[in-house]
């Protein structure tokens, strides 16, 4: 095997690395932009080079040899930066973690011991890459270095040859200290011979060939000035040329085996960069992946032999193989078991359906990741999956709710240590990411072991983490028996009206065309209005509105520049209207037909667990949380969605759940008399904050009492609740004043959550869900006002969603008790709709609210708004 070495400018990179993130920091103030720069540049290189020997140099404090020859040295430059300097320690730290060696050496600096180890590597036929944004490094070609400087920051590098330094420099690789001699640096304070630039210097070089040479034929200078000049100046130019020398002979013992690449110290490592929050780093990490085939198991179970163990055992972690073609297609590959240490790999369909008992005993306990998968495909094949206990992406999730990303391999490596195969490993990514279809079995079967060896390791890490943390009880008894709930109603669909939407696309279509033809009349001509360039010209040159800042792009023509040039022309407002209702029709008409499965009319969304870090859910394709009801066509979106036949929809609603939560969390004993006797809350509060009685209360002191209201919820502060109000920032002020005198509790509440948060670094809803709040202590007021807002909120918000889940919880499972037909189809926030047959109805009504309503006990009462109808819109 050719070995290689990969040498890299640590001072270099980390500077450079720490000039382009030079904000980044983690929640603790430690600035960490240059140690993740350096350290995301060492880890790819090390994927791109796959070197055999790897180093990073690095300068030390104090003079070195070239300061005691010249004081004015590097004179120029600033110092160290503290910000930078803090990161240092870091950096090194992580690098030993990595087992990457490090060589400096007081008195000399980095570039010398650089050119002393690649002169020794080439020597002793090692192939040298230094890795550096300091281009005196260039004269290391000379002697067969491969020598790659930095471009855009460190992202990018270049390799130069001889050819290439001598197309930009007009010297050769022998030839660049001369060329420093001659044109100096100012970046190290160089000097040089004055008045001979890059130009002067390569004309020189070529004639003469070095400084010496020059200096020793320098009456042969035809240029009088310059031969004056190489006369005059001769001393500085060969100290010049000294000091731009890297010195390839610093008196160092190099054991060229101690530079051998080996695996990282990967706990050490993650241990690290969890501190120092840089989790991105993790995914970089590159470790051995112990795959193994199937016949390197202990044992390669037969399926008798695995209900066999699995009847023993009790226990087994499993995952299901296949590809989708569309929303209800689920096309089987293979599926695959573990018990213990043994395998067993089903690639025909009806041996997994022979599993029917097993799966629908609910006393085997079964492990795996993402389970809502399985639950689909083995509802598609009438098989009711019993006695999940472990997912390990929910976990994940409820362990780190914040996360970007819950990928099986970095959650494994990260709190696990181990490497498994990765999606992208076995499918790729992007466009050319392939099916499991395209994969052959042999090959996606290593891929589907490491994924079960993966959620073992997982369950060994997270269960005891869970515990620690109080979640444990939030895990097994509701977002596990979560999953099941929410495959079955994206399995079982919202029927859809295809006549109402297309009535509904046609009346946009004519309401889009009118206000364009308004559009093109005011701007007095025809263009693109979906091009910000043909808008911005139309704006801010054409109709001279002011605003009209231009980039190299064009003129901005966002929402929020528009809105603020509501008041200066009528076509502004047209614009807006013109986007909204573009808008409505690409998402509601034209997405929402792209996902009705065609064979039953139906809608099959999904609610996912893991995206909101409040613990709320989420749903996509389609999106039917996010309807834009307040508009008129878009409340008529709500028509397309209809019941089955003989049936009705019935929505139950809670009734001001956030703030009966927030009564509850606050103990306020106005709020709490409140609610106990059933009063209008948002009048009361009318009162209280107007200083007036209840019955003089008008509909709009009323309708701002109820912005203040939930305001305080989402913890609203004056600037906030006057953007919403239209009114100044000193009467929100009142208002609020005003709220908090009225409600003493909620005051005393709020401030205790922002005390608890500083010292906790988190908060909790009632079932101990926790969210981390990164900037609660940072020293910019903008981001610890953002970061208290967050803190007030997400007890209250995440309380009110973690009883919504109670109750579907409840719901779903009083509906199986009773052998009843109806079911749950969809949730909205504090709303869920059931599809009830007639027959059923007046049981559901009671079933619903009476579930509902004792989800959860708070200090108040819980109270559910029903309503039915044919369609959504009806029953909303």
């Amino acid at each position: 095997m050719e070995q290689k070495i990969v040498i890299v400018d640590g001072n270099s990179l980390i500077n450079r690395a720490y000039f382009a993130m030079s904000e980044l920091k983690n929640s603790n103030g430690i600035y960490t932009g240059g140690v993740y720069g350096l350290t995301s540049m060492v880890l790819s290189l090390i994927e791109n080079f796959k070197p055999t020997h790897f180093c990073v140099a690095f300068d030390m404090k104090g003079p070195t040899f070239r300061h005691l020859s010249y004081d004015q040295y590097k004179g120029t430059r600033k110092g160290m930066p503290d910000e930078l300097a803090m990161q240092m320690p870091i950096v090194k730290e992580i690098l030993d973690a990595l087992n990457i060696k490090r060589i400096e050496l007081q008195g000399f600096e980095a570039d010398d011991l650089i050119g002393t180890l690649a002169k020794a590597c080439v020597e002793n036929g090692i192939e040298a890459n230094v890795i550096t944004g300091d281009k005196d490094a260039l004269q290391l070609v000379a002697f067969g270095a491969h020598v790659h400087i930095t471009k855009k920051g460190i992202t990018q590098l270049k390799l130069y040859k001889d050819a290439d330094i001598f197309e930009e420099w007009g010297v050769h690789a022998n030839q660049v200290i001369d060329f420093k001699g001659l044109s100096g640096d100012s970046s190290d304070n160089i000097p040089g011979i004055p008045g001979v630039g890059p130009k002067t210097a390569a004309k020189l070089l070529d004639a003469f060939t070095t400084v010496e040479n020059l200096i020793e034929h320098y009456e042969e200078i035809e240029n009088k000035r310059i031969r004056g000049l190489v006369e005059e100046h001769a001393a500085q130019a060969l100290m010049s040329k000294r000091l731009a020398t890297i010195f390839t002979e610093v008196p160092v013992e190099l054991e060229l085996d101690s530079f051998i690449l080996g695996e990282p110290q990967v706990d050490e490592a993650i241990s690290l960069f969890k501190k120092y929050e840089l989790t991105n780093l993790m995914s970089k990490l590159k470790v051995k992946v112990e795959t193994q085939s199937v016949t390197d198991q202990s044992e390669l179970l037969s399926i008798n032999g695995l209900i066999d163990m699995i009847l023993s055992k009790k226990e087994f972690t499993f995952r299901i193989f296949y590809d989708c073609e569309n929303v209800i297609d689920r096309n089987f590959i293979m599926a695959t078991f573990k018990v213990d240490d043994s395998v067993c790999v089903l690639t025909d369909i009806d041996d997994l359906i022979a599993l029917k008992p097993i799966f629908e005993n609910a006393s085997i306990h079964k492990n795996g990741f993402d389970l809502k998968r399985e639950y689909l495909f083995l509802m598609d094949h009438e098989i009711d999956l019993q006695g999940v206990t472990f997912d390990g992406f929910i976990a994940a999730y409820l362990l780190d709710p914040a996360r970007r990303s819950y990928d099986l391999a970095e959650i494994v490596f990260e709190n696990a240590s181990t490497k498994v195969i990765s999606d992208e490993d076995l499918l790729g990514k992007g466009a050319k990411k392939k099916k499991y279809r395209d994969i052959a079995i042999e090959d996606v079967q290593p891929y589907a072991i490491s994924h079960l060896n993966g959620v073992d390791n997982l369950k060994k890490a997270f269960v005891p983490r869970l515990e620690e943390m109080n979640l444990t009880t939030l895990f097994e008894t509701v977002e596990v028996p979560l999953v099941k709930i929410l495959a079955d109603i994206e399995h079982t669909g919202f029927k859809v009206d295809m006549n109402k939407i297309n009535e509904l696309d046609l009346q946009l279509i004519d309401k889009i065309s009118e206000i364009e033809s308004t559009i093109f009349s005011l701007a007095g001509e025809t263009f693109n209005i979906n091009s910000p360039k043909q808008l911005g010209v139309i704006l801010f040159e054409k109709l001279e509105l002011p605003m009209g800042k231009k980039t190299k792009t064009g003129y901005s023509t966002s929402h929020d520049v528009l809105e603020k040039l509501a008041n200066q022309h009528q076509i502004i407002n047209e614009v807006i209207e013109y986007r909204t209702y573009t808008k409505l029709k690409s998402t509601y008409i034209d997405g929402l037909r792209l996902v009705i499965d065609e064979r039953d009319h139906r809608v099959h969304t999904s609610l996912n667990q893991t995206i909101a870090v409040t613990g709320r859910l989420s749903s996509t394709e389609p999106n039917l949380q996010n309807i834009p009801i307040k508009l008129p066509y878009g409340r008529k979106i709500r028509r397309f969605f209809i019941a089955d036949e003989d049936s009705t929809l019935l929505d139950a609603d809670y009734s001001q759940i956030e703030l009966r939560v927030l009564a509850h969390l606050s103990e306020d004993p106005k709020l709490i008399e409140a609610f106990n006797t059933d009063m209008d809350i948002h009048t009361l509060t009318a009162s209280q904050v107007f200083h007036i009685s209840e019955n003089e209360v008008t509909s709009l002191q009323r309708s701002r009492a109820k912005e203040v209201n939930f305001g305080i919820v989402y913890g609203m502060g004056e600037f906030g609740l006057s953007e919403s109000l239209g009114i100044t920032r000193k009467d929100a002020k009142v208002y609020i004043d005003n709220y908090f005198v009225s409600y003493p509790r909620v005051k005393g509440f709020m401030d205790e959550i922002i005390d608890e948060c500083k010292e906790k670094g988190y908060v909790e809803t009632i079932l101990n869900r926790k969210r981390s709040i990164v900037d609660i202590n940072n020293s910019n007021f903008m981001l610890r006002s953002a970061a208290e807002r967050i803190a007030r909120n997400t007890p209250i918000q995440g309380s009110a969603a973690d009883i919504i889940k109670l109750a579907m919880i409840k719901v779903y499972e009083a509906l199986k008790k009773q052998n009843l037909k109806s079911k749950l189809i969809l949730q909205v926030h504090d709303e869920l709709i059931l599809n009830v047959p007639h027959d059923e109805i007046e049981t559901v009504k009671h079933l619903l609210k009476d579930c509902m309503e004792d989800a959860y006990k708070l200090i108040v009462p819980l109270k559910v708004d029903m309503n039915t109808g044919d369609s959504w819109y009806e029953a909303h």
